[in-house]
């Protein structure tokens, strides 16, 4: 980090992806899902609904935790904090395709990254409204 007059300037980071199938696994989330204090990597594959979490210590890829997919690729993650309060980060997911399940909000209960339980909340029934994370 360099520090000039009390501005601070980060120097941009990258790491090298794990072998992977790069062309369709989306980076779609970053949040400290395993509760390690270190920032994971939430990964969905658009072409099957599959999920993934990279953890990660600092910028060092660790292992793959793999979610339950959604195979109805409408579903996209909306945010991603401890709603339940016991110390770990769940997952907010919006349905924003046609048909019945359209505009449809549920939350993943994670214990870690873990899946326990996947609870709807309701619908907003205007796509135009985003979920946009925890406030």
């Amino acid at each position: 980090m360099l520090s000039v007059k009390n501005l601070n300037f980060f120097s941009p980071v990258s790491f090298v992806c794990k072998a992977h199938d790069r062309v369709n696994w989306l980076f779609t989330g970053v949040a400290d899902i395993d509760a390690d204090g270190y920032q994971d990597v939430l990964m969905r594959n658009g072409a099957t609904g599959a999920n993934q979490v990279w953890l990660m210590t600092r910028l060092q890829y660790r292992a793959t935790a793999t979610l339950p997919a959604m195979t109805d690729l409408a579903w996209r993650i909306g945010a991603v904090t401890d709603y339940n309060r016991d110390g770990f980060n769940d997952i907010v997911w919006r349905n924003h395709g046609p048909g019945a399940q359209t505009s449809a909000v549920v939350v993943w209960t994670m214990n870690r990254a873990q899946f326990l339980a996947s609870t709807n909340i309701g619908s907003v029934p205007d796509t135009a409204w985003e979920v946009v994370g925890p406030r």
